[in-house]
């Protein structure tokens, strides 16, 4: 009776976790309420799910992971990366791929793909790369990854959790590596192999217009650690990834693409001349530093360059380092020797302190067709004009002589309690904050520290896994690395209740003794079965059910079936119980198996087919690897 109330418990859980027509939260709580309302479990031990260590490993990644994110860390680790990549669409696969991977194992799988999502999404956007062949592989990449540490995936800590509860040995974080890692390095072999010939090229024209905000023309300084220093600007990323071209109103006319012709010749000398006649009244201040005025022109330290582009790459750009947004201000704020108020702060348009607001001026102020630099003395000390939006170029040596004009839209930049007093001052008939997520870049030293101390100390074993974990998503909160209400948002407690809920359905599945009761049968059949065949079997069968239902759901379920199954039969967990974990992340035949598959199905525009496609050849090497490397590294039978 027992048994049969208890089948009906997994036949239902299953049915709703996969149809999801009761939410996740729902069914979670209900495991638990279930099982003590049928006395399947005493009531001491239905709750004890939620105390597991793994189940604070779990949140700990997640405030980890803010922490890394919120300073900006893995974003500079995309930045370089889509650095290297460089208008080559050929090198996305071989360069982003295997980093998503990598990322995969010290994250998680999820995490590392949906960080890396905004980065190649603007890469396939620029360079006009095949989406198909781009997506998919990374997603696999990603999963693969996370299959060769104890913290890449959900499973690989559910796995380990369960036997610990069971008072067996768990697994270390590095346990996973020889057979995840060799199993990452084979995918990545094949997909850069395979993946070409199933998604044939399907290139689209590249897009480099950025957002659909505003684009404001602004002033950039370049500093000595810029990436692109000693470059001419027209071979830069910036002009020939980015779309951008120079502003400045000593910049060359583009030349005619028709056969000669000398009136144009005429004309196009005229406007020149015109040009410099204007600039010659109007030159920037002594000291300003030098404004680029021709695309083949080198990039120089301590040289202006003047562009036009939305906030969104403004910031992207900001992010490559050695470049400073050179905004102006009032002089009483920041006095300069040379006489004129400019400003090149260092905190970025995406720190925490600063605010960016669009701002159109009050037609009735007096401003109106006044100097930039005298409006911002009206704005007051500590309030810069970091850009200014116009139909038309302004054709001043410096924006801050550029007169203001009915209709222009000022870029302004601020710390909150200085922007608070503009708001207030009757100025502008328009103030909107520019929204955009925030960044602690100044705490990214500290961020790592925290990180890797976090790493280290569980790889030495001075604590275990879990608390050590607890420790660093602890010294992130302390510190100020990340917020409370950032620690609660970044954790899934939809992923902590599950984990809570399966953890007693497991225990409950091995208290009835399935395990021993299928063992006779199996050791009937002797020969016909070995250990090794019997591992074979069982990271098949969990390949299999991996593609239709919940892989943290398949692992819990399964797990103490084989802990009964192995210990029935005299054979050693610890490779069974690896092998349910390799299986469990062969997650490539079906877009609905894991949230990564989900996202690059929907980026990459597949069909279902196409999973199985690309997939099948790899869930064979991942299953056929297992088999193969785990009996090499922990027998099957016990002393031998």
């Amino acid at each position: 009776m027992r048994l049969l109330e208890l089948a009906t418990i997994v036949v239902v859980v299953t049915i709703l976790l996969t149809t999801r027509i009761v939410p996740v939260e729902v069914v979670a709580i209900g495991i638990p309420a279930v099982l003590g309302l049928f006395g399947i479990l005493p009531p001491d031990r239905i709750l004890q799910g939620f105390a597991q260590p793994a189940v604070f490993l779990v949140a700990s990644l997640f405030v980890l992971s803010e922490g890394l994110s919120r300073t900006k860390v893995i974003h500079r680790i995309t930045m370089r990366l889509m650095m290297l990549v460089h208008r080559k669409k050929e090198r996305i696969g071989l360069i982003v791929t295997p980093a998503v991977g990598i990322i995969s194992m010290i994250l998680n799988d999820t995490g590392a793909f949906s960080l890396f999502l905004p980065a190649i999404k603007n890469l396939i956007s620029e360079t006009g790369a095949s989406a198909k062949r781009i997506w998919m592989p990374v997603g696999f990449a990603a999963l693969l990854g996370g299959s060769a540490t104890l913290f890449g995936s959900a499973s690989n800590i559910i796995i380990s959790g369960y036997m610990e509860s069971r008072h067996e040995e768990g697994f270390k974080i590095l346990d996973f590596l020889p057979i995840g890692g060799g199993a990452f390095l084979i995918g990545l072999l094949y997909l850069w192999l395979v993946a070409p010939r199933v998604f044939p090229e399907d290139s689209q024209e590249p897009n480099r217009h950025g957002s659909s905000g505003r684009s404001f023309f602004v002033e950039l300084l370049i500093d000595e650690s810029f990436p692109y220093r000693g470059m001419k600007f027209s071979e830069t990323p910036l002009a020939v990834d980015w779309g951008l071209k120079l502003s400045s109103p000593l910049a060359p006319a583009p030349l005619e693409e028709s056969g000669p012709n000398r009136k144009g010749s005429a004309i196009s000398l005229l406007k020149a001349a015109w040009g410099m006649a204007r600039m010659s009244g109007k030159t920037a201040p002594p000291g300003l530093p030098e404004l680029l005025g021709n695309p083949d022109e080198v990039l120089k330290k301590g040289m202006r360059v003047r562009l036009q582009m939305d906030v969104v790459l403004l910031g992207r750009i900001l992010d490559l380092g050695g470049v400073r947004l050179q905004g102006f201000l009032s002089p009483l704020s920041e006095p300069e020797p040379s006489g004129f108020p400019i400003s090149s702060k260092s905190h970025s348009i995406d720190s925490e302190e600063t605010v960016l607001l669009e701002a159109i001026m009050q037609p009735d102020v007096g401003m109106i067709h006044k100097r930039l630099r005298q409006m911002a003395n009206a704005l007051g000390p500590g309030v810069e004009i970091a850009g200014l939006f116009r139909e038309s170029p302004p054709q001043e040596g410096w924006l801050g002589e550029t007169l203001l004009a009915p209709g222009d839209v000022l870029l302004l930049k601020g710390r909150r309690a200085e922007i608070e007093a503009v708001q207030t001052s009757g100025l502008f008939l328009s103030l909107n904050e520019i929204p955009r997520r925030v960044f602690r870049t100044s705490k990214a030293p500290l961020a790592i520290f925290i990180a890797a101390a976090t790493i280290s100390v569980a790889l030495s074993g001075l604590l275990p896994v879990s608390l050590a974990a607890l420790l660093g998503a602890f010294l992130m909160m302390a510190f100020g690395v990340v917020r409370m209400e950032e620690a609660r948002d970044s954790i899934d407690w939809r992923v902590l209740l599950l984990m809570g809920g399966l953890f007693p359905l497991g225990w409950s599945i091995e208290d009835a003794g399935v395990g021993a009761m299928v063992a006779p049968y199996l050791l009937h059949w002797g020969v016909t079965l070995s250990p090794n065949v019997l591992l074979g079997a069982l990271m098949v069968l969990t390949g299999v059910l991996v593609q239709f239902f919940s892989h943290t759901l398949v692992a819990l379920t399964l797990s103490p079936l084989v802990l009964s199954l192995v210990h029935g039969m005299g054979l050693s967990p610890k490779p069974f119980m690896m092998g349910l974990a390799i299986s469990s992340m062969a997650l490539f035949l079906s877009p609905l198996s894991h949230p990564v598959n989900l996202l690059s199905w929907n980026e990459g525009e597949y069909r279902f087919r196409d999973f199985f496609h690309l997939g099948f050849g790899l869930f064979i090497l991942t299953i056929g690897w297992g088999v193969w490397i785990i009996p090499k590294i922990w027998p099957l039978i016990p002393g031998k």
